[in-house]
């Protein structure tokens, strides 16, 4: 299919910061997901198609997006006038302290992802959560989930976009869901350093990922010396919300328009969830500002889209964010540029490798880009990496950040305890926040006494402070440099959502070192697994008959439930018990709701 740009071009200011907009007009085709695929017939499949390359082809120059970053963040503007930090300062998951005392409830479910035996650096891994189903998005390949852990489909990341506009090199996989209009959301880079750069985007035309999705392309740079890398996915009520950073091409000449520069495309949710045969998409740039990353917001009303970046590690011995938000009509969104968050102590965004049990050989940790941000109940919760101290750094932490969405200010920084001796680290944390104001947050755990460890820690909004547990040990040691920085890449980003069945379940995804083979020195393997977190969400028994009016709902006991509830109004409910389930008079599902009942048990397998 031809796909075909309408540009139009408007300089706007807001404050003292001039941004880019622009809007292009993008043609979509509808495809459906193949059927279940075995690992076996993947492999064998990437064999025998040599021109179906899964291997991830790496940049011409791994270091220049290094050099990119340096250099904007010392063009930053660092405003003077910056509030100090006056929030909570929290150190959580102390080594010494790990083991059943500090862990009040393991994972109630976890399992396998995806097993990739593919050697592919970084695997870029992310996945999402939906009412029946889980997603993972590699580098490498798309797979399709039940709860249970199931494959019902999987298919590699170039099979699935299927084509289209023509590119076989597709990486920066990030999907996420929508649970208020029950529509999955996937995005892909295509094309790097190519003119042909282009943003891919599909969306799920049911709340069944196995079902239709209607896919677009969005070329990167119409004038072709820019190209398109390591996208962000948010959403509110009105836009999904998708940002990045737009590299020089190679060989590119100009001025102005070949300046590297941040983008935020935002699209119509109304408009796209229609699936037209062609959309148009604004977008807006910033060039002072290093990745602006949209958050996922859990609110069926709010009307803002926030979004944040990292302004500056180390500014007079604090770091600092910056807030973005977008706001306007859903059809004439608007980009405003806000306040700079004071978080409290500095970092550095480098210089650090993560140790590993059996290798010498460290893995690189130094990427303080935000990964994951949620917003939830009047709070923007970030996730990033800080390498500590800011000078001459030793070792590196996942630092979490609360940030009040009305006074634009910090009011909490929680860091893990990575050990100053530089033996145990963390890095690559993603964020989520459920209805209780419980948050969790997923990421690596790198120590010299053991294999690279896939990690949750937790805090339930009641008083008892934070719980962390290592969910899935490595298999092995990891060694995979890239031939042109050195660098042993690991992670770059990780994902955590909050279960729609509920609202209160968590879901993270996960890397881990596969098994080397040959015991190989310089090809090792990993994969990914899913951990479900369960934070008290279940009663002894359960008995209600209200009726039950929402677009969700699940219901869980240890023993049993005694229901006389009226399921209207496009509900979808979920009851599980460990006992029993009884259904008493009254009880009534009005046609065209879903209704399940589970013998499982709180926690129990889904």
């Amino acid at each position: 299919m031809k796909f075909i740009y309408r540009i139009t071009i408007s300089l706007l200011f807001v404050g003292s910061s001039a941004h880019l907009f622009a809007q292009q007009t993008i043609q979509g085709t509808t495809k459906g997901i193949k059927g279940t695929t075995n690992f076996t017939t993947i492999a064998n499949f990437e064999k025998t198609n040599p021109s179906i390359a899964l291997k991830r082809k790496l940049p011409p120059d791994e270091g220049l997006e290094d050099d990119d970053e340096q250099r904007i963040r010392i063009e930053n503007k660092v405003e003077v006038n910056v509030p100090p930090f006056t929030g909570k300062f929290t150190i959580v998951g102390d080594e010494a302290k790990q083991g059943v005392d500090n862990v009040q409830e393991f994972p109630c479910n976890n399992f396998q992802a995806l097993d990739e035996n593919t050697v592919i650096s970084p695997p870029d891994v992310h996945g999402a959560v939906g009412f029946d189903h889980l997603m993972v998005t590699l580098n490498s390949e798309v797979s399709i989930q039940n709860k249970q852990g199931a494959t019902q489909s999987i298919t590699s990341l170039v099979g699935f976009w299927n084509g289209l506009g023509g590119h076989t090199d597709i990486y920066d996989p990030k999907i996420t869901y929508d649970p208020y209009d029950k529509r999955w959301f996937f995005v892909c880079c295509a094309s790097r350093d190519s003119p042909n750069s282009a943003l891919l985007i599909s969306v799920s035309q049911s709340p069944d990922p196995t079902g239709n999705w209607i896919t677009y392309t969005i070329k990167a740079d119409p004038g072709n010396k820019l190209w398109f890398d390591y996208p962000s996915l948010g959403f509110n009520r009105n836009w999904i919300t998708v940002g990045g950073y737009l590299f020089k091409i190679t060989g590119a000449t100009g001025a102005a328009d070949t300046v590297s520069r941040s983008r935020v495309w935002v699209l119509n949710k109304s408009v796209l969830y229609a699936a037209p045969s062609n959309i148009t998409v604004p977008f807006f740039d910033q060039n002072s500002y290093f990745h602006i990353s949209p958050a996922v917001t859990y609110s069926p009303t709010d009307n803002t889209q926030w979004l944040v970046s990292v302004q500056s590690a180390n500014s007079n011995n604090s770091g600092l964010l910056k807030l973005f938000s977008i706001t306007g009509t859903q059809a004439a969104p608007v980009f405003n540029v806000g306040s700079t968050v004071n978080v409290g102590g500095a970092w550095s965004n480098g210089g650090v490798t993560g140790p590993q049990s059996g290798s010498a050989t460290g893995l690189d940790l130094g990427d303080h880009r935000v990964l994951q941000s949620t917003v939830r109940n009047g709070t923007l919760w970030v996730g990033n990496t800080v390498c500590l101290p800011a000078v001459n750094p030793t070792t590196c932490a996942a630092q979490v950040v609360a940030i009040n969405t009305v006074t634009g200010m910090a009011t909490e920084n929680i860091r893990t305890a990575a050990n100053t001796d530089g033996s145990v680290m963390q890095a690559y944390p993603s964020i989520t926040v459920n209805r209780n104001n419980d948050i969790f947050f997923g990421y690596s755990t790198f120590r010299n006494t053991a294999f690279v460890t896939s990690t949750i820690s937790y805090r339930r909004n009641d008083g008892q402070g934070f719980f962390f547990y290592f969910f899935k040990g490595g298999e092995d040691w990891y060694v995979n440099l890239n031939p042109t920085s050195g660098l042993n890449r690991w992670g770059d980003y990780s994902a955590t959502y909050i279960d729609p069945e509920d609202d209160i379940t968590a879901w993270t995804i996960q890397e881990y070192p596969r098994p080397r083979v040959g015991n190989s020195t310089t090809s090792g393997r990993w994969a990914s697994w899913w951990a479900k977190i369960c934070p008290g969400s279940c009663a002894a028994d359960l008995v209600f008959g209200l009726p039950y009016v929402s677009i969700m709902g699940k219901y869980e006991a240890t023993n049993t439930i005694t229901s006389s509830a009226q399921v209207i109004s496009n509900s979808f409910i979920k009851y599980d018990a460990g006992v029993r389930i009884t259904l008493k008079d009254g009880f009534k599902v009005v046609q065209g709701n879903r209704f399940q009942a589970y013998i499982e048990g709180c926690g129990g397998v889904r």
